[in-house]
């Protein structure tokens, strides 16, 4: 068959595609340039910017295996647009047995990094000598309380094992690589397999009743002291506490703190790791989605990972959420308060009331507890609130929701006593930091490479008429 200047030109198209498409895994697995290979340490863009700075305490982490000597190891770190505003350590470690024994020892290498800028992508490298090749734990720690600073989380990848304040997150991956002396046959291993962790559970003959020592009753302003609203958001206690989000919002969310209601620092997951609201919607229009982050004494922001997602029931009527923490192995030592997402979006505002919150030795015992508070264990006194000497707030203007500047990643839970923790990445808040997504590179390159063969097609065919 004779082939016309058109069918050359559309096969030239075609061909120069198919082969950009081919070319694309190799590009992102590894860049090459000048004696040196970039491998990243994950696969699929997850887009979520874990806050680190909500506790001097905080670290993100990831163990990794290299099989080639190494020139940098690297991690990406928002600043929530803040030039010049990332405070915090970068550490790696060889890998010894598990990550605690890892971490305790002696760093390889260790940076302190104050003041980077957003996205930047943070290094410790080894030009005088090369890293050997050997399995390593990379430690984000010690930032700066306050200062904005973090770590983009992807999605889970075997090339790495990520760690959130020590416990094994494998839903995640931290947007890590490493860039390689020459070029190799092999640049990565397979880390060896995390420690299960397993959350603190009670022991020992269980109690139906409720803990009455972090039993909130909304029926007293003065327990407005424990509660903490967005911007956009009015509280106000009558004979519940109403939530009330004036305007569209986004993320409506508050905290809600029990580490000052009591002696201890907050619940005992170990005791008391199950939660149970009583709650209503109060408009047909208010989402049917919500979610509760878990701050604890250890890790008191709002991470990836931390939290649960639940659906209300389609109803104005009063229901139940009941969140159980021991779910989650990094919800552990003491609950000391809750990011609650009163709902996922609310682009008409919304409302929503809460009647009372307390805890529970079971699943079982929070399933069958109707709210009839004389199963109280005598041996303890509710909490009483502390006088504010303050009426209830009155609602604001509604806020902008590109105000927002924490991350906010989400899971999974249903409203009832088997609820499971978040699994997979979830949404960022507006004015989060953004990344540069591969996917747009890869898109612009197939195009500029298409339009370069049409128009070489095109001055082919010119040459062939004359």
């Amino acid at each position: 068959m004779k082939k016309t200047p058109l069918f050359s030109a559309v096969f030239a198209v075609f061909l120069s595609a198919v082969l950009f498409t081919l070319c694309i895994p190799s590009v992102l697995a590894a860049e090459e340039s000048a004696g040196q290979v970039t491998v990243d340490l994950w696969d699929e863009i997850g887009g979520t910017p874990v806050d680190l700075s909500g506790s001097e305490e905080s670290t993100m982490g990831c163990q990794f295996v290299t099989a080639a000597p190494a020139l940098s190891v690297q991690v990406n770190c928002p600043t929530w647009n803040r030039p010049s505003g990332g405070f915090i350590t970068l550490s790696l470690y060889a890998f010894d047995t598990d990550y605690d024994k890892s971490v305790a020892g002696k760093p390889v290498a260790e940076k302190r990094y104050d003041g980077f800028d957003d996205n930047q992508w943070i290094s410790l490298d080894f030009d005088a000598e090369p890293l050997k090749p050997g399995e390593y734990v990379l430690l984000l720690h010690e930032p700066e309380p306050g200062q904005q600073s973090g770590v983009w989380l992807d999605k889970a990848s075997p090339k790495q094992i990520c760690y959130n304040d020590g416990i094994p997150d494998p839903e995640h991956s931290l947007r890590a690589r490493v860039i390689f002396k020459d070029q190799h046959d092999n640049y990565l291993g397979t880390p060896s397999e995390a420690v299960k962790q397993t959350a603190d559970t009670p022991s020992g003959e269980l109690s139906d009743a409720p803990n009455s020592n972090f039993t909130v009753i909304f029926n007293d302003y003065d327990w407005l002291y424990i509660v903490s609203p967005d911007p956009g958001i009015a509280t106000e206690i009558e004979e519940c506490l109403s939530i009330i989000v004036a305007g569209a919002n986004d993320d409506p969310q508050i905290r809600i703190m029990f580490d000052d209601i009591a002696t201890d620092p907050g619940v005992r997951i170990a005791d008391y790791p199950v939660m149970k609201m009583k709650v209503r919607r109060v408009n047909e229009t208010d989402p049917l989605k919500g979610e509760i982050f878990f701050l604890t004494d250890k890790s008191n922001a709002p991470k990836a990972g931390n939290s649960f997602t639940f659906d209300y029931d389609n109803s104005l009527e009063w229901q139940y959420v009941t969140i159980d923490f021991s779910k989650n192995p990094r919800c552990r030592d003491y609950l000391t308060g809750i990011r609650f997402d009163v709902f996922d979006h609310a682009p008409e505002g919304g409302e929503l009331e809460v009647e009372w919150i307390t805890f529970f030795q079971s699943a079982e015992a929070a399933g069958k507890f109707d709210g009839n508070f004389a199963l109280t264990d005598p041996a303890t006194e509710q909490p009483s609130p502390v006088s504010t000497g303050t009426p209830a707030t009155d609602v604001p203007a509604a806020s902008d929701p590109a105000s927002a500047a924490t991350a906010d990643p989400s899971g999974e839970a249903t409203v009832s006593s088997d609820a499971t923790p978040s699994g997979g990445p979830g949404k960022n808040e507006n004015g989060r930091t953004k990344g540069m997504n591969p996917g747009v590179w890869i898109v612009g390159g197939s195009a500029v490479a298409i339009a370069a063969a049409a128009i070489a097609a095109v001055l082919v065919r010119k040459k062939h008429k004359k």
